[in-house]
């Protein structure tokens, strides 16, 4: 979407004004100062109206399956349902959900039918919980559609016979409803409402669910390994470095996003990036899919109140992440939470009451030191309350000790001065760090609170036990990043100077164009400031955005029990701005991995640490995967520069291209490994594949070394064939050949290692080696608990494994 905006934008300018812009570029040392204007010209240019509607209506553009209805959507799964193809009829009622505005009687009516028809689907599939789900938002969406009751008593009447338990569970969550109660009283009141709505007799409605409101997490660094430091070289720029030795396994960051978005169209929720099999959307608008009330809740907090309804320019995940850390500068957050959040603080830091804290009020405002740094206007008890810019330090009795002073500034960072009453006794260390982090609980998350001292012994203290660290001579910073950490501009390293003139050329005209389509520029009318963030994030993020990816199993896998390593894949499910990661560097032989639980990231070391070692992750070229060359070409195409990595340095002789002969081999070899797959999925003449196997090895083992990756691959190839074959341990036996071969290439609790010692405890299991399977389950878990989510299904299998071999004979 951003090269077709790209080519759209440079068809409207002047047949030699990009090559123009190129000239610039490659004839100037400082492209910072040319850049500039250059970047108005060309907005200036794209701005005339006629070039403004064209962009406008490149804009407004639809995908094919933008063009199909709700209506037919909806029309389209019952078909489906006709057929018990339920899974294709869940998916054109979702579909259906996605494309469709509520805005009208009518429209809420059919949000209500497409819930209820993929309610019916998923009651079809006896999934209980979906199902139970879209009945409930039926009836939300329209409490007059009698289906909606209908299908709900008729799921819990059916889960109760199926699944007590489950059903019970579903009852409990509904609101109002008495824990002691008859789920029977429930199903029967529901279907009685569904008889007044028929003969016009409707009793009314009981309550229905409220979604929860989450406070907004982002961004933020979770948690930070105390002996892992930000360093500073001319060579390396900034990075990661440990402090003192880590061990392998360790969670060394998580970070939740700065701004993130999913790619279109995909079965994860829209904020939290997890997997959504039964999504609820915006009712405003067909942007976005949730797992549920509660993040899109969230979600509107954080972002979609600034998009919904407006016509984006791009739906692609990176054009969308551009705007979204636009907005986040164009709309600071409030300086405090609200006061009934639950994250809001625990009443020891709060809001001043005029009446009842007056005398303390009036004390502090006469204390030399505090009048000092409060602003100018305030003069009294009213104007300091009405200025909102102090908040009540508190005892354990809601009684205020001494005040805090905020200073907001327009990078989200917060001065905080701490000042205490001088007629009691200064507060020990330890009811100053309870208000510090009180304090951090109590103002927005997207700012970053700066501790200024005025008691430097006792504050100083105070900040390090509450999680501050020191800088400079009279600050404490959070330890979360320093305080330009959520300015976009601070945060990540422009690639300005390392794009060749061509590329940078283009970046100049897709921040124009995308300064044009902005859906907020005739509300503020902030071209000035506009085009230069959105040129410095075009500048910054294709080399800095991580893609936010899930594990998943290939669904071609020809069984449970013979996997290969190959089957399990990772997936992209959006991209996402984490600043922290951002800083760590890459390696062809890296020490640490990135794992996903959702939108949340953490980096984990897959090796020991030692004191001085920096941490290094994989930006996708591994020395386990590909020669020299080829990591060499990916990196210095999609990140700009040439890796010097301990991989790389040692090489024999420069890291030139494959030969023909070798080029050839590679093509050759995959291509006979795909075939054998294919046959293996399809094919009833096994001992056929069976001997198109063993020569692929033979080919590879005569050709290759005998510890390069596709050779583990082809022994892998034979397992799965023994498996598929019932010769249990025969396959384990190749499995084995495989692990050794992938052991002299990725680290101990490197997730391909992870799966294929799971894939070989399977199989001594199956090869009844009972003995044998619980140091392979231990090596497998020890693993793929660091990469994995904790309802992983392939953690759910380890733990159904465990518990077959620990249960009595």
């Amino acid at each position: 979407m951003l090269e077709t905006i790209v080519g759209t934008a440079c068809a409207l300018l002047p047949p030699t004004h990009v090559s123009e812009m190129e000239a610039r570029f490659a004839s100037t040392t400082d492209r910072d100062t040319v850049a500039p204007s250059l970047l108005a010209h060309t907005f200036a240019l794209l701005s005339e109206s006629s070039a403004q509607e064209k962009i406008l209506a490149h804009a407004a553009a639809h995908t094919d399956d933008d063009d199909v209805s709700s209506e037919e959507w909806k029309e389209r799964g019952n078909a489906h349902f006709q057929v018990e193809a339920f899974d294709n009829a869940i998916a054109s009622f979702t579909n259906g959900l996605r494309g469709l505005v509520v805005d009208s009687p009518a429209t809420a009516l059919l949000q209500a039918v497409l819930f209820t028809n993929r309610c019916a689907a998923w009651q079809a599939k006896k999934q209980w919980r979906f199902a139970f789900e879209d009945a409930t938002r039926a009836i939300a969406a329209c409490p007059t559609y009698a289906k909606g009751w209908f299908r709900r008593g008729k799921i819990l009447e059916a889960c109760l016979v199926d699944d007590a338990d489950i059903a019970q569970t579903l009852y409990l969550e509904m609101p109002g409803e008495d824990p002691r109660g008859d789920i029977s009283t429930t199903i029967a009141r529901d279907l009685r409402v569904v008889q007044g709505l028929v003969d016009g007799t409707m009793p009314p409605p009981p309550p229905l669910p409220t979604p929860t409101r989450h406070a907004s997490t982002r961004p933020t660094v979770d948690f930070s390994h105390p002996h892992v430091v930000v360093q500073t070289t001319t060579t390396m720029g900034r990075s990661l470095q440990a402090t003192d030795a880590i061990a392998a396994g360790t969670v060394l960051l998580t970070e939740t996003p700065l701004a993130h978005a999913v790619d279109p169209a995909t079965q994860y929720c829209a904020h939290c990036a997890k997997r959504t099999p039964n999504p609820v959307p915006c009712d405003h608008c067909a942007h976005d899919m949730y797992c549920g009330a509660a993040c899109r809740a969230a979600a509107w907090d954080d972002h979609h109140r600034h998009e919904c309804g407006l016509q984006l320019p791009v739906h692609e995940a990176l054009g969308r992440v551009y705007f979204r850390l636009l907005n986040l500068e164009r709309f600071p957050p409030p300086l405090t939470r609200n006061a009934d959040d639950a994250d809001a603080g625990d009443g020891v830091v709060r809001a001043w009451d005029e009446r009842g804290d007056a005398v303390v009020l009036n004390a502090l405002l006469h204390s030399p030191p505090i009048r000092l740094w409060l602003p100018p206007h305030v003069t009294d008890a009213r104007s300091l309350v009405a200025s909102q810019c102090t908040l009540a330090l508190c005892d354990d009795a809601s009684m205020p000790r001494g005040l805090v002073r905020l200073q907001p500034w327009p990078n989200n960072r917060v001065d905080v001065w701490c000042f205490f009453l001088p007629s009691v006794p200064p507060p020990s260390i330890a009811q100053q760090t309870a208000w510090l982090h009180a304090l951090r609980q109590r103002l927005h998350p997207r700012h970053h609170v700066v501790v200024l001292h005025t008691n430097m012994d006792a504050t100083a203290a105070a900040s390090r036990a509450a999680g501050f660290a020191p800088r400079g001579d009279h600050e404490f910073v959070a330890t979360d990043g320093d305080d330009a950490s959520l300015t976009i501009s601070a945060a990540l390293q422009s690639q300005a100077n390392a794009l060749s003139p061509h590329a940078l050329a283009r970046v100049v005209v897709a921040a124009a164009a995308y300064a044009v389509a902005d859906p907020w520029r005739p509300f503020l009318h902030d071209d000035a400031t506009t085009l230069p963030r959105l040129f410095l994030a075009m500048c910054q993020l294709p080399t800095n955005v991580l893609a936010i990816t899930t594990t998943t199993v290939d669904d071609g896998s020809v069984d449970a029990k013979s996997r290969a390593t190959d089957d399990v894949v990772q997936r992209r499910v959006g991209v996402g701005v984490y600043p922290a990661t951002a800083m760590i560097n890459h390696s062809c032989v890296p020490n640490s991995f990135v794992r996903f639980d959702g939108a949340t990231l953490s980096v984990v070391a897959s090796r020991m640490l030692a004191p001085g070692d920096d941490v290094l992750i994989s930006y996708g070229p591994h020395a386990a995967k590909m020669d020299a060359a080829t990591r060499q070409a990916i990196l210095r195409d999609q990140y700009l520069f040439a890796c010097a990595c301990a991989a790389c340095r040692h090489v024999d002789g420069p890291a030139s291209s494959p030969s023909l002969s070798t080029t050839q081999f590679l093509k050759r070899t995959r291509l006979a490994e795909a075939h054998i797959l294919d046959r293996l999925t399809s094919s009833h003449k096994l001992h056929e594949v069976q001997a198109l196997a063993e020569a692929l090895l033979a080919d590879r083992l005569h050709t290759l070394d005998a510890d390069d990756v596709l050779v583990g691959r082809a022994f892998d190839l034979l397992a799965q064939l023994a498996a598929v074959q019932g010769q249990f341990w025969q396959a384990y036996q190749h499995c084995a050949r495989s692990i050794a071969v992938l052991e002299t290439k990725y680290a101990p609790v490197d997730a391909e290692l992870g799966h294929e010692y799971f894939k070989a405890a399977q199989l001594l299991w199956n090869a009844d080696r009972h003995d044998l399977v619980a140091p392979m389950l231990a090596k497998a878990r020890a693993s793929l608990v660091l990469h994995l989510p904790p309802d992983d299904p392939t953690l759910v299998d380890m733990d159904a494994l465990g518990a077959m071999l620990h249960a009595p004979p």
